[in-house]
Parts: structure tokens; C-alpha cells; sequence
């Protein structure tokens, strides 16, 4: 687990932590990573009760903030599980 510190919407610095899970092909090579958003880095799980922002600040703090080559490297892939209400907003 990493940690970073952003600007949150009001304009007030924070600390926020991705953690990264190996996806393996069949031959066990690690192929992708999924990347996960907690609140703090003891926490196991993400106490994000809306669904749509939980998965908005994932996207914005790994693609835009940090950048995906500093999670997972320039030849991996990263993959961000979507809520069902983000999915209904396109």
C-alpha cells in the first residue's frame, strides 16, 4: 500500500492510500494489477458509502494525481472495479 497526499474538493491537502492486487494469467505471470482506495493504511476495506464517488476518486487519484505508471509500471494494466450506479451514468 502506498500512500499520496491530494487536494480534495474543498481545496484541503489529504492523505489517501492505494493498494494494489496482482491479476495472473495461466501461467501464474502477473499480468494487470486492481487498484483499491482505503481511508487509512491499517484499514482492510474502503469506508466509501456512495458507490459512484468511491469508484470517481479512485479513477481521479490514480490516472490524474499519481499516475498509473507509478502504481503498476509502464508495461502493466490497471484495472479499477466500477460501482453499478457509475456504470448507469453513461
Amino acid at each position: 500500500m502506498q500512500v499520496f497526499v491530494v487536494r480534495n474538493p474543498e481545496g484541503v491537502m489529504e492523505q489517501f492510500y492505494l493498494a494494489r492486487q496482482p491479476i495472473f494469467d495461466r501461467d501464474q505471470k502477473t499480468i494487470a494489477y486492481e487498484i483499491f482506495q482505503r481511508s487509512a493504511a491499517s484499514k482492510q476495506q474502503a469506508q466509501m458509502d456512495d458507490g459512484v464517488m468511491a469508484t470517481s476518486r479512485i479513477m481521479l487519484n490514480t490516472f490524474l494525481e499519481v499516475g498509473p505508471d507509478t502504481l503498476v509500471g509502464k508495461r502493466r494494466r490497471a484495472f479499477v472495479n466500477l460501482s453499478d450506479d457509475f456504470s448507469d451514468l453513461t
